[in-house]
């Protein structure tokens, strides 16, 4: 009997875990921070990107969100912008589609964007050239989100994109 439960709580755990990683609209998220860069950098700009993938894997909605105490000209901040980049932790990689534009002169405080992303919005091909290519690619931990800034134009702060549980 004892056996009979074991086995069937593991085939419960087997089906969940199945179930998460197959949900039709995934869900991922990033934590930005200046020490995940690489080199890592003294940054005090933080941010969140969520990302929601719909049912086809053919458009995902993202929220970012970036935050500093000192009025600072961030890719938003910068010339560069935020992007999702296509590489796993500790390299760098080439902008795979945009998050942002500039935030010319800088800002104090918060930044809130949402957009949706789309195949037409892929501007490199090295995690793919379709969204759903792309989400195989955050799925397997190649992709990470970065904000730019003047101070840091090649990262000011960065986080690997992972599946948001």
């Amino acid at each position: 009997m004892k056996a009979a439960v074991t086995v069937s709580s593991l085939l419960v755990l087997i089906l969940l875990a199945g179930s998460a990683y197959s949900k039709d609209s995934p869900e991922f998220k990033a934590k930005l921070l200046g020490d995940q860069e690489v080199p890592p950098v003294d940054s005090r700009v933080r941010g969140v990107v969520q990302f929601e993938v719909n049912k086809d894997h053919t458009m995902i909605d993202y929220k970012l969100e970036v935050k500093t105490r000192k009025k600072e000209p961030v890719g938003l901040l910068g010339a560069a912008g935020a992007h999702i980049h296509c590489a796993p932790i500790g390299e760098n990689g080439p902008a795979v589609a945009f998050l942002a534009g500039v935030v010319s002169g800088g800002f104090e405080g918060k930044v809130e964007i949402k957009a949706t992303l789309t195949d037409a919005n892929i501007v490199n091909t090295s995690c793919g050239a379709t969204i759903q290519e792309l989400v195989e690619a955050m799925r397997a931990g190649n992709t990470y989100a970065n904000v730019h800034s003047v101070k840091n134009p090649s990262g000011e702060a960065r986080g690997q994109i992972e599946l948001d549980d």
